[in-house]
């Protein structure tokens, strides 16, 4: 009888410690989750990259900015598993998202849901080693002076991971240097890719990649569709072309303060 009374005493207990261990596996298997667009969201769930692994590095680690949606994580160790076999050195990352997104702290406007990476130019032969965090100093690769790309720091490297991941379907698009699309175009028959690059204001350094919003994602913003043309003809690659010379011709207006998302407003 008192073995059944003990029994009856520590069955609720049982219980709610078994809840209680449920409840935080589940939590650490939850998907990640975009809300909001990339200038004015957040992220829930966020995964994070690991700061090297077997063709990538993440750079300026201590800013905490290598997490992101699940997707784009998985997109980068893919990639990452690309550069390695086909022997392309190391693929450098920078900034992605902060743990939970949101606004950083420095200029960079996008990179609130998770859904933008920023890739660096440079594709060094082998990772960085050093017992501080990595912060390499990021070199252009445009000649200014003839507004194309500088032959000395652009190799089959930048191109193929380029088109690596601009070929992915997840890819909403790609921010280059007008330059570095003008040199995509000459160099490749096969232009259908090329039309999720797209020029935009300096990105001399870095490339930036954009996911298009994640099924999971529903209160997930998207941009506008893209136009279906390459655009190695069109007018936008032209004006930015001109921006690289005068770049007063692209001064940014000041924008307006955008209300967060109600689901970004309680972190």
């Amino acid at each position: 009888m008192q073995l059944l009374k003990t029994n009856s005493f520590l069955t609720p207990l049982l219980l709610s410690l078994a809840a209680s261990i449920f409840l935080v596996k589940a939590a650490s298997v939850m998907a990640s989750e975009s809300i909001g667009g990339t200038s004015n969201g957040c992220l829930l769930n966020a995964a994070s990259l690991p700061l090297t692994g077997n063709a990538h590095q993440v750079m300026n680690a201590s800013r905490q900015r290598f997490y992101g949606h699940e997707q784009m994580i998985g997109l980068i160790k893919t990639a990452a598993d690309f550069i390695e076999h086909n022997k392309l050195g190391v693929m450098l990352v920078g900034d992605i998202a902060a743990k939970n997104g949101g606004p950083m702290l420095d200029n960079h406007k996008s990179h609130q849901n998770g859904l933008d990476a920023d890739i660096f130019l440079m594709m060094p032969d082998q990772a960085f080693v050093s017992d501080e965090d990595p912060t390499p100093e990021a070199t252009t690769v445009i000649d200014f002076e003839k507004n194309r790309i500088d032959s000395r720091y652009w190799s089959d490297r930048q191109s193929k991971l380029l088109k690596f991941f601009a070929s992915d379907p997840v890819v909403d698009r790609i921010f280059v240097n007008a330059a570095i699309k003008k040199t995509l175009c000459e160099a490749h028959g096969d232009k259908k890719w090329l039309a999720k690059i797209r020029p935009w204001r300096e990105h001399t350094e870095h490339f930036h990649v954009r996911l298009k919003c994640p099924s999971d994602s529903p209160d997930c913003v998207s941009q506008a569709a893209l136009p279906e043309k390459d655009g190695c003809d069109d007018e936008m690659l032209s004006y930015w072309l001109a921006e690289n010379i005068n770049p007063t011709i692209s001064e940014q207006v000041a924008e307006p303060e955008l209300v967060k998302p109600l689901r970004c407003q309680a972190q």
